[in-house]
């Protein structure tokens, strides 16, 4: 449990604590950090790169398309 907390993951927002969950916390903070899908496949050993998009990120991940975007305006300046 002080494992957990220490990398911040919150078991007192009810959310469950176990190995399988931290693979699931794990996973989204690498897509949170900008990893591509493939480089999670690979860390979490899915067969297929669907899986693991369908699992950990079904949705674009909107923080990491606004710093692109960001870069792109600033190199066109």
């Amino acid at each position: 449990m002080d494992l957990a907390k220490e990398a911040g993951y919150d078991p007192g927002r009810d959310q469950f604590v176990s190995s399988h969950a931290f693979r699931h916390w794990h996973a989204q903070r690498l897509i949170d950090l900008g990893a591509s899908i493939d480089e999670v496949q690979s860390v979490l050993g899915h067969a297929r790169a669907q899986t693991t998009k369908d699992v950990y990120a079904p949705e674009p991940n909107v923080a990491q398309i606004l710093e692109w975007e960001e870069k792109i305006q600033r190199a066109n300046k």
